[in-house]
């Protein structure tokens, strides 16, 4: 699959774990925005990107993106945050088939965050993310 097509799949995947949560969802219309989804939490509206989480090899962790990077009109590579234009990520990670929802704040620093699944080798506990923490729900329960 080309990462058009991920995104979809990650799109489809966070509107259907929103919804079946009993939350509304509303889809931008056209390409240009940058949020995927707004989502009424309690009557609170979120603006969501949604992201495609990468699983590591051994299966520990799983990492997205946390800027989008797009080409300028003279061709270069520019990497932009989403401060200011989001309030949340939604992560979809195919491989587990579970969607994890973390508010822009949580990561803040990185441009590309990662959230560990399982204890590290070295149990660092200091700057790690456990997944745990922002599962917000499991597919084929």
């Amino acid at each position: 699959m080309n990462t058009k097509d991920k995104g979809s799949v990650s799109e489809t995947m966070a509107v259907a774990a929103f919804t079946a949560k009993g939350f509304q969802v509303s889809i931008p219309v056209g390409e240009n925005t940058r949020y995927d989804l707004i989502v009424d939490i309690d009557g609170a509206l979120y603006k969501v990107q949604v992201k495609t989480g990468t699983l590591n090899k051994d299966g520990s962790s799983f990492k997205f993106n946390t800027r989008s990077t797009y080409h300028s009109f003279n061709g270069d590579i520019v990497c932009k945050n989403y401060v200011g234009d989001i309030d949340s990520f939604a992560v979809y990670v195919p491989q587990i088939k579970r969607l994890y929802f973390l508010s822009i704040n949580d990561v803040l620093a990185v441009t590309a965050c990662t959230l560990r699944l399982k204890a590290s080798k070295n149990n660092q506990k200091s700057g790690i993310l456990n997944a745990s923490d922002f599962e917000f729900y499991v597919f084929g329960r």
